[in-house]
C-alpha cells in the first residue's frame, strides 16, 4: 500500500493509521459498522486525494456482498481526478446538512454537545481559547444551516457547551465580535474552506469530521 505523510484517518476522535482502519472495516462483521469505517475512509481519501484508498473501500464492501463504486481511471492521484467521488462526497454533505437541519432543537443541542465533547476528548490541543469560537460558528453556518448569525450562534452556545468545558474556552459577550480581527475583508464572503488563510483549519477540519460521523452514523 502506498505511504505518505497523511496516513492517519480521524475516525471517531482519533487519528488510526490506514491499514487499522482497512483491518478493523474488513474484521468487523456487521455491514453497518463497516460502513462507518469506510466514511472515515473516503472523507480521507477525497481530502488528500488519495485513489487507492478507493480500491481499499470497493474490497471491503466485496467483503459484504454489497454494490462496488464506480472508479476513476488510472491516474495520478489529485482530487480533480476523483469524479464518482467528489459527487458522494457532496451527495454526503447534503445528506448530514438533511439530516441536522431535520433535528428538533433538543436533539441538535445533544448533537452538538457531543460532538464537541468529542472534540475536545481526542483533539484537546486544538480548542485553546474563546476565539476558537468563531471555528465552530464557521462550520455550522457553511456546511449546516446558512442562516445562522452571530447573535443566534451565541444563544446556542450557551446551550451546547459541555459542563466541564475550560472556564477559559468558554464564550463570552466578546467573543463574535472579534470575528473581523481574525478574517480579512477579502475572506469575509467565503466559506471557511475556501479560505487561502483560516487561522481555524485544523479546527474546523476536526470538528466537521465529528460532526459528519455522528450524524451518518446516528441510527
Amino acid at each position: 500500500m502506498k505511504k505518505d505523510s497523511n496516513d492517519l484517518v480521524f475516525h471517531d476522535g482519533f487519528y488510526i493509521k490506514e491499514e487499522d482502519i482497512i483491518k478493523a472495516a474488513k474484521r468487523v462483521g456487521d455491514f453497518a459498522m463497516a460502513e462507518h469505517y469506510m466514511n472515515s475512509l473516503l472523507f480521507h481519501a477525497l481530502k488528500y486525494g488519495k485513489t487507492y484508498l478507493l480500491k481499499e473501500v470497493n474490497d471491503i464492501r466485496k467483503n459484504y456482498n454489497t454494490f462496488l463504486f464506480d472508479l476513476p481511471e488510472e491516474s495520478p492521484a489529485s482530487n480533480n481526478n476523483m469524479p464518482g467521488y467528489w459527487n458522494q462526497n457532496t451527495k454526503m454533505t447534503e445528506e448530514v446538512r438533511k439530516r441536522y437541519q431535520a433535528l428538533g432543537k433538543d436533539e441538535l443541542v445533544n448533537l452538538l454537545k457531543c460532538c464537541l465533547t468529542l472534540l475536545m476528548a481526542y483533539s484537546k490541543d486544538i480548542f485553546k481559547k474563546k476565539a476558537d469560537w468563531i471555528g465552530i460558528f464557521m462550520v455550522i453556518r457553511d456546511r449546516l444551516d446558512g442562516h445562522l448569525t452571530q447573535k443566534v450562534f451565541f444563544d446556542l452556545v450557551q446551550q451546547i457547551t459541555p459542563e466541564d468545558w475550560p472556564s477559559d474556552c468558554r464564550i463570552s459577550s466578546s467573543t463574535m465580535s472579534n470575528y473581523g480581527r481574525y478574517v480579512p475583508y477579502k475572506h469575509r464572503d467565503l466559506c471557511y474552506y475556501e479560505m487561502e488563510d483560516n487561522p481555524w483549519r485544523a479546527l474546523c477540519d476536526a470538528f466537521w469530521n465529528i460532526v459528519q460521523q455522528q450524524i451518518l452514523t446516528d441510527n
